[in-house]
């Protein structure tokens, strides 16, 4: 998410939609090309069209994830999935964010 600077939102519309493409990508051109990542509707009032990019650090982190945490992922599959095996609601991604920071001892505004 931090790295392709996404909110919760467009988060959520990634994973549901991308795992075909980042699978192709990391498997056919590596982890040193960009990987572009469109969003059809803007932000707030803002409705244009955006894209986004994830580098080398993202794109690795994912292969690992798929090789070592949850399998490639399959056609019609979220990228990340809970631990029920489903994609994560954005109620669950920002309460283990908070719980990691807070571990971290980083404090966030209120």
């Amino acid at each position: 998410m931090l790295q392709g600077w996404m909110d919760l939102e467009r988060f959520s519309r990634f994973n549901r939609k991308y795992a075909p493409a980042l699978v192709k990508h990391i498997r056919e051109k590596g982890l040193d090309e960009t990987f572009r990542i469109d969003f059809l509707g803007g932000r707030k009032r803002n409705r244009l069209p955006f894209y986004t990019y994830i580098y080398h650090d993202a794109l690795a982190a994912w292969k690992f994830y798929f090789e070592k945490e949850r399998g490639w992922p399959k056609e019609g599959e979220d990228i990340a999935l809970s631990r029920f095996r489903r994609g994560p609601n954005k109620k669950s991604i920002r309460d283990n964010f908070i719980r990691l920071a807070l571990r971290l001892h980083i404090r966030l505004p209120p």
